[in-house]
């Protein structure tokens, strides 16, 4: 989730903001809680990508990380990017009067950020159909889903058992592929990502 206010807080502010929000999620039945809370001007501009607050909370890890003395989370271009298109806005004004446009530049940027992350960080199924995704938005400007992107793939390129096997163990929890094959999958996607697309606006789509 990603929450915006009005104006910056100091570090006091922060930390309580998140504290009142693991509580909430404590009483709720999902199986955790990812959030960042921004400022407006944050979501405007984008000049950098602070945050006043992000928050982790799940059955393993709760973690309240105010963000007054860090250089921020350039994720949040993604996430703002997104939001511009399709967020749905539970309390104030519409999404794209928000959130600014995202140059397609600072897109790529942090796509080939998250797939580096990923190569080393993630499993093959989060790699390979992220990968996807960005394929997608290098091929024609539009982001979309992890599921919709590999679909994608498969109508784009034909198909491919690398993508197949990733969307199966996301959506079914069948097998998914090898670290091996989604590593080379995903390094042969990332070398596609210097292309440029339209700037995002908000007729983009898809969800995240």
């Amino acid at each position: 989730m990603l929450a915006v206010v009005a104006e910056p807080g100091t570090e006091v502010d922060q930390q309580a903001m998140g504290r009142a929000v693991v509580e909430t999620a404590a009483r709720c039945p999902g199986t955790g809680l990812e959030m960042s809370v921004i400022t407006a001007a944050t979501a405007a501009g984008l000049d950098s990508c602070p945050f006043e607050v992000h928050i982790r909370a799940n059955a393993t890890e709760t973690a309240v990380i105010p963000g007054i003395n860090l250089a921020g989370d350039t994720d949040l271009v993604l996430h703002c990017a997104v939001c511009r298109a399709h967020a749905l806005a539970v309390y104030g004004p519409p999404a794209a009067e928000v959130f600014g446009p995202v140059p397609a530049d600072r897109v790529s940027a942090a796509m080939i950020s998250e797939l580096e992350w990923a190569l080393e960080h993630a499993n093959a199924t989060y790699a390979v159909l992220n990968a996807c995704r960005a394929l997608r938005f290098a091929d024609d400007g539009q982001l979309c889903s992890k599921l919709d992107g590999g679909h994608w793939y498969l109508a784009r390129h034909g198909a491919n058992a690398v993508v197949a096997a990733a969307i199966d163990h996301q959506r079914d929890g069948r097998t998914g592929p090898t670290t091996s094959a989604a590593a080379a999958f995903v390094t042969a996607a990332r070398g596609r990502l210097g292309q440029r697309g339209p700037a995002l606006d908000s007729q983009d789509s898809s969800d995240r």
